[in-house]
């Protein structure tokens, strides 16, 4: 094993006063909870190449985009530091295409 993910079906809690209506639905918030996939851990091993963490993140990605077909949700949360934040945000994906 060189790297590792993990996927969940987590509730996210969602200040709904915070926010607009439009992005409310877009998230499909219920009273002040949406469903999210949680990408909770993801890892590989020192010193292996660093062009590994794209193939598991795209991985994790496809395997998402797959229960999303089946199941459907809409959101994806992703534990990180803060500093990794602005390198996970440029892998964001849109389910848009397939209808969602």
């Amino acid at each position: 094993m060189v790297a590792y993910v993990t996927i969940a079906v987590s509730s996210l809690f969602v200040d709904d006063e915070q926010r607009d209506d439009r992005l409310l639905e877009k998230m499909n918030v219920n009273r002040g909870m949406a469903q999210s996939y949680l990408i909770g851990q993801f890892g590989k091993i020192d010193g292996y190449d660093k062009k590994i963490g794209n193939v598991v993140i795209n991985y994790a990605l496809n395997l998402i985009k797959e229960a999303n077909r089946v199941v459907g949700c809409r959101v994806i949360r992703l534990d990180c530091v803060d500093a990794l934040v602005n390198y996970y945000e440029k892998k964001r994906i849109h389910f848009s295409e397939q209808g969602r």
